[in-house]
């Protein structure tokens, strides 16, 4: 089965049926840019990437990178975000990022990113793991396997 990605797909396939069923069909935009979109910065500095360029250019030129795959609509990653962040900080060795599934569906569609977040390590330019999900327990885990 061949999927067709593109901006907004995962919005479309995860979050419009909910705001649908729930709340109906107001005309109201709700998903405006918060914490982590790709074109802002989240506190503690924590870096995004706005293009298949900068990301690629990032990974080429790191040698152990940890991203996570956002939206702006996905409240999941957003409760995560802080935890991320503290992770961030205590490392050394990892340059961790954040990177829009949706603004990135070229990025998304090449790492098969179908759930958010997804957190995805790289060595050297390669895929080396994912983590799905938002149990802080088992990220802290993960990413302390994937740092090393």
């Amino acid at each position: 089965m061949c999927l067709k990605w593109g901006v907004g797909y995962l919005k479309s396939i995860f979050v419009a049926p909910v705001l649908t069923n729930k709340i109906g069909n107001t005309g109201t935009n709700r998903s405006s840019r918060t914490c982590c979109s790709s074109t802002t910065l989240c506190e503690d500095e924590l870096k995004s990437m706005e293009t298949t360029a900068e990301f690629d250019n990032v990974l080429s030129s790191r040698n152990k990178v940890i991203v996570k795959f956002t939206a702006s609509w996905c409240r999941p990653c957003q409760q995560i975000q802080p935890l991320f962040n503290q992770l961030s900080a205590k490392s050394r060795s990892t340059e961790f990022l954040t990177a829009d599934a949706d603004d990135l569906d070229e990025i998304a569609a090449r790492y098969k990113i179908a759930i958010l977040p997804t957190f995805a390590a790289f060595h050297s330019g390669k895929l080396v793991g994912k983590y799905v999900g938002s149990n802080e327990e088992k990220l802290k885990a993960w990413v302390s396997e994937m740092s090393t």
